[in-house]
């Protein structure tokens, strides 16, 4: 795993365990858009989740969504943050805009990028 992707995903975890109480268990919901054998999945999430519950010893868990879940739809990302059902997401965020071609049809480009894993208190 690279070194900023596991500094990253660590920087979640600790920014996501700062929310709650140190007393209290606390289990997150980490919901991603790529499949249950994705490199994603084997080598980054399902380690990360294992990694903080044996750090926090059990008190800190991680139930991780991959895309083929009702929680993984990278189309309702967002939305499930923003209303809890789930804590952290990683996704694509894709939307659609139209333009002039210089042959003079319009055609529609989409831009896609990464956003960024967010936590919501």
């Amino acid at each position: 795993m690279p070194r900023s992707l596991a500094a990253f995903v660590l920087f979640i975890a600790a920014s996501a365990l700062s929310l709650a109480a140190a007393a209290q268990d606390i289990t997150l919901k980490f919901s991603h858009f790529l499949g249950p054998q994705s490199f994603f999945q084997r080598d980054v999430a399902e380690p990360w989740a294992k990694r903080l519950q044996d750090k926090t010893g059990g008190k800190a868990k991680v139930e991780v969504f991959d895309g083929t879940s009702p929680h993984g739809d990278v189309l309702k990302q967002a939305s499930q943050v923003k209303d809890g059902t789930v804590d952290i997401a990683l996704g694509l965020r894709c939307g659609g805009s139209t333009r002039a071609a210089p042959s003079t049809r319009n055609t529609t480009t989409t831009r896609c990028s990464l956003s960024s894993c967010t936590i919501l208190a």
